[in-house]
């Protein structure tokens, strides 16, 4: 019975102790990893480290429970026939976590992927896709909702913000020599065929029921003067002359233009 109990398990892979995830694959006859094949299942992790590049027998706790895997095969599985009574938002799995700390990061969910292998592969953390297959869909189709809410008693105090989403590309000083395009985030609309409605890499809106407004459309904060984005200061225009200035990259013709938007330069 796979309840988490430590038992003999036949394995085809090197294991290092509570650390390899062994999981069954189709047409073996041992466990090996997930991602060495199209089909297959975590449902163990070991507790021995030996090399099992034989197949062989090692402990390991048996539990597919610990994994998250809701499909059958690679087919979804079923959860609704097409229709529904409620209105209401229908939601399929729920995590939800309170916490009363007083310092520190709250973090009620965590994801790391790492990727140590080298060539051309790459890494995604995280993939979703939703996937609209109905006719006529009238609601809204979010690929990510990512929303922060400001409940009853929330105060931010004065130097702190608040955003529904942080996006954040950082390369270290021990990284290698970066040849490739930097990006904090990448935009992109793929369109296989004419729409009659519009289209945008971006969407902007403001909602209120009260008298407050957005101030900005965007705020720019830098350490330094010749920020790509933003104010800087130049004597040379006049004293204390400030200009501001959106650069832009066109990838069609390699070239950067700039628009205007602030000066206060008197020459």
């Amino acid at each position: 019975m796979p309840n988490g109990a430590i038992v003999p398990v036949r394995a085809g892979i090197g294991c290092t102790v509570a650390r390899t995830v062994l999981s069954v694959i189709a047409a073996t006859q041992y466990l090996g990893h997930a991602l060495d094949a199209t089909e297959a299942r975590p449902v163990a992790i070991v507790e021995e480290t030996v090399d099992r590049s034989t197949a062989g027998l090692i402990l390991a706790k048996l539990d597919p429970n610990m994994f998250i895997y809701q499909e059958q095969h690679g087919t979804a599985l079923l959860v609704g026939t097409g229709t529904t009574a409620a209105a209401a938002t229908q939601t399929v799995n729920r995590i939800r976590v309170s916490s009363a700390q007083t310092a520190g990061l709250f973090v009620p969910f965590e994801i790391r992927g790492e990727s140590t292998g080298t060539g051309a592969g790459g890494i995604c953390t995280v993939l979703m896709r939703a996937n609209c297959t109905g006719t006529a869909i009238a609601g809204m189709c979010y690929a990510n909702w990512s929303q922060v809410t400001l409940d009853t008693g929330a105060v931010v105090t004065a130097g702190h913000r608040v955003a529904g989403a942080l996006l954040k590309t950082h390369v270290l000083s021990t990284a290698g020599t970066q040849l490739g395009d930097i990006y904090a985030a990448h935009f992109c609309v793929g369109l296989d065929k004419a729409v009659t409605g519009k289209t945008a890499q971006m969407y902007f809106e403001s909602q209120t029921s009260v008298g407050e407004h957005v101030d900005y459309w965007f705020v720019t904060r830098g350490g330094s003067p010749g920020e790509d984005i933003g104010f800087v200061e130049n004597a040379t225009l006049g004293a204390n002359a400030k200009v501001g200035a959106i650069k832009i990259y066109f990838g069609s013709d390699g070239a950067a233009r700039y628009i205007n938007v602030y000066s206060t330069a008197t020459s």
